[in-house]
């Protein structure tokens, strides 16, 4: 069961750096597109947002 507190300050805090250098490695070893296409959907939701589902919203 996700564990807010602990995401934070537990054992999967240390992990999303080195799941974002992990990527990057991946995708300079494996990737065929550019990058800039890869994380064209990431970076729109970051700058616009996302409408939440009512249910996520109860969550936040």
């Amino acid at each position: 069961m996700y564990d807010h507190l602990n995401a934070e300050t537990g054992p999967i805090a240390p992990l999303v750096p080195g799941n974002v250098s992990g990527w990057m490695t991946m995708h300079e070893t494996y990737g065929s597109l550019p990058l800039s296409r890869v994380m064209q959907d990431a970076i729109q939701y970051a700058e616009e947002g996302d409408r939440s589902h009512t249910v996520q919203r109860g969550n936040a």
